[in-house]
């Protein structure tokens, strides 16, 4: 979001016409404190949301391998139900994961023009705490279950 307009003030000096406007017009409209900047930044951040899931999680494999291990998921049929089904499933939590990134990557934006301007975050930095936290938490819950299976093993 940042580079075109970056890209442009490094050649303003000197600017006329049809490159004059695209500055100006990238400077008034789509300045990182603007709603349309926000706006485009919280659908691009859902988008490449969308995206990743679609690159990172292959269905099919995922079906394919539970048909292979003799599972199934109670009430679906293996094969091309189980692809249906999974990619429902994922439809649904890549959803509410995007729209929830996508907030969090405005969330500065909100904050500092609510006017609380004493604790400014950035979205990325924000991101990286959020994962980090929950990653702590299932580090911490694994090791309290690994706690309590150690007294069922018997030497």
């Amino acid at each position: 979001m940042i580079l075109p307009q970056q890209a442009l003030t490094w050649f303003q000096h000197g600017q006329t016409g049809w490159a004059a406007s695209t500055a100006l017009f990238m400077q008034t409209y789509f300045g990182p404190n603007t709603v349309l900047y926000n706006i485009v930044y919280f659908l691009l951040v859902v988008a490449f949301t969308f995206f990743y899931s679609a690159v990172v999680v292959n269905t099919r494999d995922i079906a394919d391998n539970l048909k292979k291990s003799g599972s199934f998921i109670p009430g679906i049929r293996p094969g091309q139900p189980t692809v249906d089904h999974i990619n429902k499933i994922l439809l649904r939590i890549t959803t509410a994961a995007a729209i929830y990134l996508g907030i969090l990557a405005v969330l500065p934006s909100l904050q500092r023009d609510v006017g609380l301007n004493g604790l400014y975050i950035g979205s990325t930095s924000l991101l990286i705490v959020v994962g980090v936290a929950l990653d702590s938490i299932t580090q911490i819950e694994a090791r309290l279950a690994m706690r309590d299976y150690r007294g069922f093993i018997k030497k």
